[in-house]
């Protein structure tokens, strides 16, 4: 009779064993929720992460292009402004006695020549602004995806 006894208390050991390991605590169940946890947070937070990295990008580039845009205008708008100046010596308003003057003291002459040599000075500060933005946005691009791989390196 002893032998049924520890035969069912083996049994009972090994039905509450075999029922443990299935259960929300044991270790099966335990491992499906870590890869869970391990694809949920990968899958989650890298295509985040990617369309954070994108974003600066695009906004970087797009900020350049308006600032290049807005010197771009603001340059033509002046050549035209110094290129239109003979035209209004020759009409007949106000403003020709005012520009004869500063065409006789030579401020006209001055302000086309300095205009002449700065270009170019405004040009080098220009290149200096868009490589910095760059390397700044290359920065920022940089340290996103080294996130990127220290994430997934877990």
């Amino acid at each position: 009779m002893a032998l049924p006894i520890f035969a069912a208390g083996l049994f009972g050991t090994m039905v509450s064993r075999i029922v443990g390991f299935f259960s929300s605590v044991g270790p099966l169940a335990t491992f499906f929720v870590w890869i869970g946890k391990k694809f949920a947070v990968k899958g989650v937070t890298v295509p985040i992460q990617l369309a954070v990295v994108g974003a600066l990008v695009v906004s970087k580039v797009a900020f350049l292009i308006a600032i290049l845009t807005l010197l771009a205008t603001i340059y033509n708008l002046i050549t035209s402004f110094l290129n239109m100046i003979p035209s209004l010596l020759s009409s007949d308003s106000i403003l020709v006695i005012a520009l004869q003057v500063m065409q006789a003291i030579g401020l006209l002459d001055a302000v086309t020549d300095a205009f002449a040599v700065f270009t170019l000075l405004f040009g080098s500060l220009l290149a200096l602004f868009i490589s910095k933005v760059v390397l700044h946005a290359l920065k920022d691009a940089s340290d996103e995806f080294f996130k990127i791989a220290i994430l997934l390196g877990e």
